[in-house]
């Protein structure tokens, strides 16, 4: 690719390769082996841009069904630009996202 491709290191499926790119986005690779969370699959710090329901759903203070309509949003308005996009997020408020804070990222 014109990045560079892959490191050995890299574990291809810690990228979504559907996924399409704003400019100037930065995508962070996940090393085979490298650090996960007690969940297992999950790394330490969920990105709420490519994150699943059941990556959201995993966060204090948000269960399935708001966990869908982050994704739902994020589908409709194209990715979060910071974190404090997910205030839009009908039913997130500031308490919600403070709970969660520490375990997102972009």
């Amino acid at each position: 690719s014109s990045a560079g491709g892959l490191t050995s290191a890299a574990d291809p499926s810690s990228v979504n390769l559907a996924r399409i790119l704003q400019d100037g986005e930065q995508i962070i690779v996940g090393t085979e082996g490298g650090p996960k969370s007690e969940r297992g699959a999950t790394p330490a710090k969920i990105n709420i841009n490519n994150a699943t329901a059941s990556d959201f759903d995993g966060l204090p203070r948000i269960g399935a069904t708001l966990a869908e309509r982050i994704i739902a949003f994020r589908d409709d308005n194209g990715p979060f630009s910071s974190i404090e996009g997910l205030l839009d997020v009908p039913g997130i408020g500031e308490l919600t996202l403070a709970g969660m804070r520490d375990k997102i990222t972009l």
